[in-house]
């Protein structure tokens, strides 16, 4: 199958325009929604709660993944410091 980026754009048939006015519109859309949604003291609150639990798994993810290259790290420290001494 041989095709062209040229022969793509033609066969899609969407106009970067209308592709951007859609995108516009659907990210207002959104936007508006999340204010509504936010207005909401009970909402904001499990916003709030399910932002902090992502930010402990993040942090304790990151965490993890330090200890590990620092783990790895000196474990290949230790082989070549042994390699040297053969």
């Amino acid at each position: 199958m041989n095709t062209e980026k040229g022969d793509m754009k033609k066969k899609s048939g969407v106009s970067p325009v209308a592709a951007a006015v859609t995108g516009a519109v659907v990210g207002a859309s959104v936007a508006i929604a999340g204010t509504m949604a936010l207005q909401n003291k009970s909402n904001r609150e499990k916003v709030k709660n399910a932002l902090n639990n992502v930010k402990n798994q993040a942090r304790d993810y990151v965490k993890d993944m330090r200890k590990k290259a620092e783990e790895k790290s000196s474990k290949e420290a230790k082989n070549l410091l042994a390699a040297k001494k053969k």
